[in-house]
């Protein structure tokens, strides 16, 4: 017999897919597709632009807590869709990667588009309820970092 917690949390992901569908813009979807890669270059257009210039690969792979090569395999595959592009630093034979100006559109897309998906999964819940759900998953996330 499932625990009542694993069905509040089967329920709660069933519906956060359903809202996720229910509010992709044509935008990101033209964007990021439909896919698990899509997925992954939401998650290397955040990276590269809270690394900065200076880290390129390596900084996005720390960040995201991959290997330098998948890192590059993401970045190759943001910049054939146009959503990056590298510039040779001064002084180096390293790249600094970017985001276009398509880029930043489809990383403000994906940012909305979480919004909307997170306000539609908690609809039902009341403004004491929300903030308590949100203490709570701040202090999972506390604990899974120290352990």
């Amino acid at each position: 017999m499932k625990s009542s917690l694993r069905v509040a949390l089967e329920a709660l992901t069933e519906r956060a897919i359903a809202a996720e569908r229910s509010v992709m813009s044509e935008t990101a979807l033209e964007a990021f597709g439909d896919d698990r890669a899509a997925v992954h270059r939401a998650s290397v257009l955040a990276a590269i632009v809270r690394v900065g210039r200076r880290h390129g690969v390596s900084g996005v792979a720390r960040l995201l807590d991959i290997q330098p090569s998948n890192a590059s395999k993401f970045i190759q595959e943001c910049e054939s869709h146009g959503l990056v592009h590298r510039i040779v630093r001064e002084g180096s034979n390293k790249h600094a990667i970017l985001l276009t100006q398509e880029g930043a559109q489809a990383l403000a897309e994906a940012e909305e588009h979480d919004e909307r998906v997170l306000a539609a999964v908690l609809t039902e819940l009341s403004e004491e309820d929300r903030t308590c759900f949100v203490a709570v998953m701040e202090k999972l996330l506390t604990s899974l970092d120290e352990s």
